[in-house]
């Protein structure tokens, strides 16, 4: 049984395989407690077990806190997909291989050296993450809307990490009701749920002139 606790909430949030939950949160103070508490990873608000035994929860669930700010080729997924490659799927073949590249080109450096009027240096060692860097190894992310750009997210970072769930702020607000089906379904396939949490905050009319648009983009 894989279970979440949060903070202030007694409902018990049950990790199923494309089970979304949505958290309405309208006291701003305790909506920031959250960010923090996830951000720093601190266990103040949130206490994720597996079978009663507690797990570090940055270790299990992909914390999403800016929905709009998402790159599937980001520097920590990158960097644990090049030291999956460099660890799971580099033989020693392939090191003998690079090692005689890396020889070549340095014999050719060496010899641009040789006619330059200044002592010249560099990097004489070359490995299978320096090659992928070279190469702009990555991930494609040629997609033709949010969703899609979401899911090849929450795919980047599977490839890498052991997620169980996630942990969304303000996410589902970005999708529509027939996209929000969808992801159930992607989720789903992945073997993931979704904790998402709402800001819903008030502003006074008094403070701040307030303008509505609707569904049909009518202005009230």
């Amino acid at each position: 049984m894989k279970l979440l606790k949060i903070k202030n909430i007694h409902k018990d949030f049950f990790i199923e395989t494309g089970q979304v939950y949505n958290i309405n949160i309208e006291n701003l103070s305790y909506y920031h407690q959250l960010v923090y508490s996830v951000l720093y990873n601190d266990g103040s608000c949130f206490s994720y077990s597996e079978n009663y035994e507690e797990k570090d929860l940055s270790k299990y669930a992909l914390i999403i806190i800016d929905p709009l700010n998402i790159d599937p080729n980001n520097k920590k997924i990158l960097n644990g997909l090049y030291k999956k490659i460099q660890l799971q799927f580099f033989s020693e073949e392939d090191r003998r291989n690079l090692e005689d590249i890396n020889s070549q080109v340095l014999n050719v450096l060496n010899q641009i050296s040789l006619n330059m009027n200044l002592a010249m240096d560099y990097d004489t060692d070359l490995d299978i993450v320096k090659i992928l860097n070279l190469y702009k190894f990555c991930f494609q992310n040629d997609t033709k809307n949010y969703l899609e750009k979401f899911v090849v997210f929450i795919k980047a970072n599977l490839e890498v990490f052991p997620y169980s769930f996630i942990i969304s702020f303000n996410l589902l607000s970005l999708l529509t009701k027939n996209e929000i089906e969808i992801l159930k379904k992607e989720l789903e396939y992945s073997n993931l749920s979704l904790i998402n949490i709402q800001l819903i905050q008030k502003i006074d009319k008094n403070i701040v002139e307030t303008i509505t648009i609707d569904d049909d983009l009518c202005e009230f």
